[in-house]
C-alpha cells in the first residue's frame, strides 16, 4: 500500500501563518504525487475546503503524521493513539505572562507549555519553523530535532529602489500582526508619536491585524493613541483581506516591528519582498528571520528609532542598500528549498 501524509491542526483558520504553512505544505506534497490530506477539529468556514473532520482520520503503519503545534491541544490522545510515523511541527507559544487578565489566552499558553514538555518521546521527529523554536525543542529534551521555515511566497513584488523621497513627503509606517500584548503595539506608537512630532508631521501610521481576540489590551492601546499628538494619524485595520494587505505594503515606507516574543514571524519576509525597509526588534527568532538584511533594533530608544527612521529614509543610497540587501536575503525562503527539506524529512521517519 502506498505510504500517504496527513497534517493535523487543531483549528485551520483564515489568514493564520501556521495554517498558511499547513496549506503550503499540502500543495508541495500534491506536486510531488504524495497522497496527502489536512485534518482538523475547528475550521474557518473559508477554509472547509482545505480539510477534513479529524473524525474522518484513519491511518496505516506506513503513513506519516504531520502535526502543528501552536498552543494547548486536545487532539495529543487521539494522535498517541495512531500507529505511524509521527513528525511534530512547533511553531512556538506566546509565553502567558503577556495576557495577564486575559482569559482564555493566559491559561491557554500556560498550559500549551505544560503540554509541550509532554510531547517529548511521541514523535519519531521535532521540527521547528525557526532555529529558535528549535532550541527550545532541545532544551525540553525532544529529538531528534530539525529546522523547516514556514514557506512564503518571496517573489519581489514591488521594486522601490529607484524612488526618492523629499523631507516633507507623506511618509507610511506600518506593522502587520494580531493586536496581541507580546507584539508591543504600544512601543510602535510612541516611536511614531516621535517622528510625527519632531520630524515629519504629514505621516501616518497603519496597524494592519485582528484586534477583537484581545480587547483589553485593544482598549488600552487606543486610550494610549488619545493622549497622542499623532492621534489622527494613527489607524488600526482590524483584518483585512489579501488584497487589502497587498495595497499596504506596496504604499508603505517603513515597516516596524517591537514585538518581544515571534516563534518567526512571516511579515519581516514579506515586508522585504515588497522592498520596504524593514525594522524590528532583537527578540525571539527575529534575529534568524531577518538575518543579515533589514535594520535590527536591539533598545528601545523611541527617540533614537525616529531618528534613524529618518536618517535612512533621507539617505537614497542607504535606503537602496538595505533594500537589496533584504531582496538577497529572502532568497533563503524559496518554496524549492523548503519542499527539498520537507521531503528528506519524510523520507528519514519512514526509514
Amino acid at each position: 500500500m502506498e505510504s500517504r501524509v496527513y497534517q493535523i491542526i487543531e483549528a485551520l483558520d483564515y489568514g493564520d501563518a501556521v495554517s498558511t504553512h499547513c496549506i503550503e505544505l499540502k500543495n508541495i506534497l500534491s506536486g510531488a504525487e504524495i497522497v496527502n490530506d489536512i485534518f482538523s477539529k475547528y475550521v474557518n468556514e473559508k477554509m472547509e475546503n482545505f480539510r477534513k473532520p479529524i473524525s474522518e482520520l484513519k491511518v496505516s503503519k506506513q503513513d506519516v503524521l504531520i502535526f502543528h503545534y501552536s498552543g494547548k491541544s486536545s487532539l495529543i490522545n487521539t494522535i498517541k493513539a495512531l500507529n505511524c510515523k509521527k513528525i511534530l511541527i512547533y511553531h512556538n507559544i506566546t509565553p502567558h505572562h503577556y495576557f495577564e487578565g486575559m482569559e482564555p489566552h493566559y491559561t491557554h499558553c500556560l498550559e500549551g507549555r505544560k503540554q509541550l514538555s509532554q510531547l517529548r518521546g511521541m514523535f519519531d521527529l521535532y521540527l521547528g519553523d525557526s532555529e529558535y523554536n528549535v532550541q527550545e525543542l532541545d532544551e525540553i529534551g525532544c529529538s531528534p530535532t530539525g529546522v523547516l521555515p514556514i514557506v512564503v511566497d518571496m517573489a519581489i513584488k514591488n521594486n522601490k529602489k529607484v524612488r526618492t523621497k523629499n523631507e516633507q513627503d507623506e511618509i507610511k509606517f506600518i506593522f502587520v500582526g494580531r493586536v496581541a500584548p507580546n507584539k508591543k503595539h504600544e512601543d510602535i506608537i510612541r516611536i511614531f508619536e516621535y517622528y510625527h512630532t519632531y520630524i515629519n508631521p504629514n505621516s501616518k501610521l497603519y496597524l494592519v491585524g485582528n484586534y477583537n481576540d484581545y480587547s483589553l489590551y485593544y482598549n488600552q492601546l487606543m486610550m494610549l493613541v488619545q493622549t497622542m499628538v499623532s492621534k489622527n494619524s494613527i489607524q488600526f485595520t482590524g483584518k483585512i483581506s489579501e488584497g487589502e494587505l497587498d495595497y499596504h505594503y506596496r504604499t508603505a515606507d517603513i515597516f516596524l516591528s517591537m514585538s518581544e516574543h515571534e516563534g518567526f514571524c512571516v511579515p519581516l519576509l514579506e515586508s522585504m519582498s515588497y522592498g520596504v525597509p524593514t525594522f524590528a526588534f532583537d527578540a525571539g527568532a527575529i534575529r534568524t528571520t531577518l538575518g543579515k538584511a533589514g535594520v535590527l533594533i536591539t533598545s528601545k530608544d523611541y527617540d533614537y528609532i525616529g531618528e534613524l527612521i529618518h536618517l535612512i529614509l533621507n539617505n537614497q543610497a542607504l535606503r537602496e542598500e538595505i533594500i537589496n540587501n533584504q531582496y538577497d536575503w529572502i532568497n533563503n525562503f524559496s518554496i524549492e528549498a523548503t519542499e527539498d527539506a520537507l521531503l528528506k524529512y519524510i523520507d528519514k521517519v519512514r526509514i
